[in-house]
């Protein structure tokens, strides 16, 4: 986000590159503060360096609310996510990307 401004209370999201699911290494650093857009094009770029099984994209705001969900991509091309009963998910992990359901709740503090 350079020479970009950051507003404080909006949600953007950042990527943590893992070497397998689960795992606390990040082999390829981490992105933060964009779009959930610019999140998804990193993740998928992080999953062809060596080392990074996973991708995950989540919320992050300075002094926002920041739900809790989270979307998950795998060097296999598989894509899940998980949102919490409270931010209008099942709480539990279910295929594909985040359902727009879940994304419209952000409201417009969201960088999508």
């Amino acid at each position: 986000m350079s020479g970009q401004m950051i507003d404080d209370y909006a949600i953007y999201f950042q990527v943590m590159p893992r070497s397998h699911a689960g795992a606390l290494d990040a082999p390829a650093g981490q992105f933060m503060a964009g779009s959930l857009e610019q999140a998804r094009a990193f993740a998928a770029l992080a999953l062809s360096w060596r080392g990074v099984g996973t991708a995950l994209i989540e919320p992050w705001t300075i002094k926002g609310s920041r739900p809790f969900i989270s979307e998950r991509h795998d060097a296999d091309g598989t894509v899940s996510h998980y949102a919490s009963q409270e931010d209008g998910g099942s709480g539990e992990w279910g295929p594909g990307p985040l359902p727009s359901a879940v994304l419209a709740q952000l409201g417009d503090t969201a960088r999508l």
